[in-house]
């Protein structure tokens, strides 16, 4: 029977398993959720940190990037990252042995002194993407979990409606957590290290402990009968040359970073540089000295960036954009929804579109080469707004590859590294290890739509709630039973996988595998088949707004209208916008 579930994370994915499994009121389950900050929310838990006097007062992913070991080889796995330097690991990434902590438990644990790991900075991060003045880009009401009944919220108005700011999306998730103190679940400050199967029917988990104002961590071991795997998709910056190769040639990107520090930032720690980066290059634009940014990938963080950049560009011609990205834009590309911006970016004087980086060069003074023989000398910053990978660097090893559950390559890069558009395979319904159904993911397949996460959530509460009733009709409980009751739940592997088949041959095998657009594609071609699993199928018609593709719609519009707005502004020294024209 499956009675004890640990939840992986406590961000959007997390907090919704837990609160459907409250609502059910048959799932009787002892269900002890971990997270590694010291409140739930994930990504939304950050702060936006305006009190910061220098870069100094944080670390970015760069940074810490700078003190690489001399052992660890480049490109670099988020596995190893997050490993290197652990107690339970030998060598890079490999778990040795859990003989010490057998017998620990929560109540028992290990203390060990904390010492500073790689990992801290670059994966286990304060900083969540979050800066000043933040706002959805999507509509609010595709941010509740469920819009039916008294679930329903109201979004407060305003002139980027129905796009909502930052405090308004915390203020949803915290009355959702709320409405079912979903907190006293969690234990937070709490980062799982290890995750394995120890029998057919077991699962283990270490976890670690920060002991609060000590210098020790709490290390055990606990035992569950299923795990929900929730910790999120911005978790692992994805940093390409550091963790992918674009080129059969070294593209040098360490000893860049060694030599011309605070030059290189991932769109993750961009508030920093808001801080502190940009008042200088406003600064030196003005005094008509020439700034270079670069801005690596054209993805929605990239026009981000740009709304807070154009504005400088219109006042200031000697501060130069330079874009790269492998992919040229296609501004005839209606099924992308975003085609407009590839078609601002061919019609615009003001920004260089080039091809990927081919080198760093760090001779004689920073430089970039790129792939089509552009060259930008002294670049002032280079910004990677590149995205995120999937990973779950602490799953086992051997269960990974036994489970068949890998997160692809890109065929981008020559390496065969995955990147920001790779997929996880192994998965029915994007939620159900094929392997072993009592390994539930949660947020793989997110769609800008925190009602996605309720969906997982309905998906594996309903299939372990059928599983338990199939399983407590037999009187047999030996792991031939367990394939019984299973077989009675859900489809045959041969039936999971060829629904895994069917979507990979119409979205291809990269990253839209997980993404369904518009939100009618969505229903038809995913939750018609979580209909079959779930206990009440009717729950997952209701968890809509109204009109939700409607809703979509409109805020891809106001996404437009902002950034046109934004673009065309003209920057002045007193801190004032005017608006110019389009061009």
């Amino acid at each position: 029977m499956l009675k004890k579930i640990a939840v992986i994370g406590g961000g959007p994915a997390g907090i919704s398993f837990v609160y459907e499994s409250l609502r059910e009121k048959s799932c009787q389950w002892d269900i002890v959720g971990f997270e590694a900050k010291n409140e739930l929310g994930g990504v939304w838990s950050g702060q936006p940190n305006c009190s910061r006097k220098s870069d100094a007062d944080s670390i970015s992913a760069l940074d810490k990037l700078r003190s690489l070991p001399s052992d660890l080889d480049i490109p670099i796995t988020a596995e190893e990252l997050f490993q290197y330097g652990s107690p339970l690991t030998e060598g890079k990434s490999t778990v040795t042995s859990l003989k010490p902590l057998l017998g620990t438990s929560v109540e028992n644990p290990l203390r060990l002194v904390r010492s500073k790991l790689l990992r801290d900075d670059i994966i286990l991060s304060s900083e969540t993407g979050l800066y000043s003045n933040f706002t959805s880009n999507v509509s609010g009401k595709l941010m509740e979990f469920d819009c039916s009944g008294s679930y329903s919220d109201c979004d407060v108005k305003s002139s980027s409606y129905p796009l909502i700011p930052l405090p308004e999306i915390k203020r949803k998730i915290k009355a959702y957590m709320d409405k079912r103190n979903i907190k006293s679940f969690y234990r937070l400050g709490t980062t799982v290290e290890f995750v394995d199967k120890i029998s057919p029917t077991k699962w283990i988990v270490v976890a670690k402990e920060t002991e609060k104002e000590s210098k020790f961590d709490r290390w055990y071991c606990e035992i569950f009968d299923a795990v929900v795997i929730a910790n999120g998709h911005f978790g692992i910056p994805y940093i390409p040359y550091y963790m992918s190769s674009l080129s059969e040639e070294a593209p040098e990107i360490h000893e860049f970073n060694v030599k011309f520090p605070s030059t290189l930032l991932h769109v993750r720690d961009i508030e920093s540089w808001y801080q502190n980066s940009l008042p200088r290059i406003k600064e030196q634009s003005l005094a008509g000295k020439e700034q270079t940014v670069v801005l690596v990938g054209k993805s929605f963080s990239c026009m981000d960036v740009l709304k807070r950049l154009m504005p400088v560009k219109n006042a200031c011609p000697s501060l130069r954009i330079v874009i790269s990205s492998n992919f040229p834009a296609m501004p005839e590309n209606e099924l992308n929804p975003f085609s407009w911006f590839d078609k601002w970016l061919v019609e615009t004087s003001n920004v260089q579109l080039t091809g990927a980086i081919k080198k760093f060069q760090n001779s004689s003074g920073p430089g970039l080469e790129f792939q089509d023989g552009y060259v930008v000398e002294n670049p002032t910053s280079v910004i990677f707004c590149t995205g995120y990978l999937f990973s779950y660097p602490f799953l086992s090893k051997r269960l990974l590859e036994s489970y068949r559950i890998f997160v692809t390559p890109d065929p981008q890069t020559t390496d065969g590294a995955p990147s920001n558009m790779s997929r996880v395979t192994g998965l029915y319904l994007h939620t159900l290890s094929i392997a072993d159904p009592t390994l539930g993911f949660i947020g793989v397949s997110s769609n800008a739509c925190f009602q996605s996460f309720t969906i997982s959530s309905l998906v594996l509460i309903g299939a372990w709630t059928k599983f338990n009733d199939a399983l407590s009709k037999n009187d047999d409980t030996g792991n031939s039973a367990h394939n019984v009751a299973w077989s009675q739940v859900l489809p045959a592997v041969e039936e999971e996988l060829e629904w895994s088949r069917e979507r990979l041959s119409k979205v291809g095998n990269t990253g839209a595998y997980h993404f369904y657009h518009p939100i009618s594609s969505l229903k038809s071609e995913w939750v018609r088949y979580c209909k079959a699993l779930v206990l009440d199928p009717c729950r997952l018609d209701k968890i809509w707004p109204n009109e939700p593709e409607s809703l979509a719609q409109i805020a891809l519009d106001k996404i437009e209208d902002l950034f046109y707005h934004l673009v065309n502004q003209v920057w002045h020294p007193q801190g004032n916008l005017n608006q110019g024209s389009h061009e």
